[in-house]
């Protein structure tokens, strides 16, 4: 078989799609140009915060820092903590009435769980990682469009074969879930307690780790028995069901 060049005039890869490398068609893809140069983050973008370090004029990504200096403070293990809390969110403005209808449907076709990421090699990742997530599934479509909404988060139609209906979904983690477990929390029944819970796990991410993914032990134990109870109280009301 006979292979061809990429058709961008200069490159020497093989071609791979539509005449050009893969590098070119992705370029064409993205910005419908081949020939484009390479999208490129600017280092200052107007409106961003500056990095924190003395003399650098670049914008901050992470924790008050840019690329550069977050990637050499992560490596030496100085990197700032972070801050964030729920109570330095902005409140969710919600009408009363909206929230105990969403509460209600979240009490039944809701999830509250903390998935949990064990540590990888490959990935550099020296402890296990936690994650707060809430969910809501039915086939009213409207109504997870709702949730949406109001809390963010994303929604999408969960597509089944055969006779069953296709399923919609919503779908949000860590802080944007919090927030919409606060603002839903003083209407809930069944599952108040495991909302009671999740806060109180959130309430844990201020203190991060020191920079290596290394967590105090006091604080991994928190996480740990926290996710524990969140999974019970889950499986118990699964049983129910049954």
């Amino acid at each position: 078989m006979e292979t061809q060049n990429c058709a961008v005039e200069g490159c020497g890869r093989l071609a791979r799609e539509r005449g050009w490398c893969w590098r070119h068609y992705m370029r064409w893809w993205r910005r419908g140009d081949p020939t484009a140069p390479p999208a490129r983050l600017p280092l200052r973008v107007a409106g961003r915060p500056r990095c924190s370090e003395p003399e650098c004029p670049n914008t901050a990504i992470a924790r008050g820092l840019c690329p550069m200096h977050y990637e050499r403070r992560k490596a030496t293990g100085d990197l700032p903590m972070r801050t964030t809390t729920l109570s330095e969110l902005p409140p969710l403005e919600i009408p009363r009435e909206d929230a105990i209808y969403l509460a209600g449907l979240f009490d039944g076709e809701g999830t509250i769980c903390v998935s949990v990421s064990l540590p990888r090699a490959s990935r550099r990742q020296r402890t296990a990682q936690y994650a707060l997530h809430a969910a809501v599934s039915m086939l009213d479509r409207p109504t997870i469009q709702t949730f949406a909404t109001l809390f963010g988060g994303s929604h999408y139609t969960d597509c089944r074969n055969g006779e069953h209906q296709s399923l919609a979904r919503w779908y949000c983690n860590q802080w944007r879930a919090a927030r919409a477990i606060h603002a839903l929390q003083p209407f809930l029944r069944i599952k108040r307690r495991q909302a009671e819970l999740a806060l109180e796990f959130m309430q844990t991410f201020p203190h991060t780790d020191d920079g290596r993914g290394i967590l105090p032990a006091a604080m991994l134990e928190q996480r740990v028995r926290l996710c524990n109870e969140i999974a019970l109280l889950n499986h118990s009301h699964w049983l129910k069901k049954r």
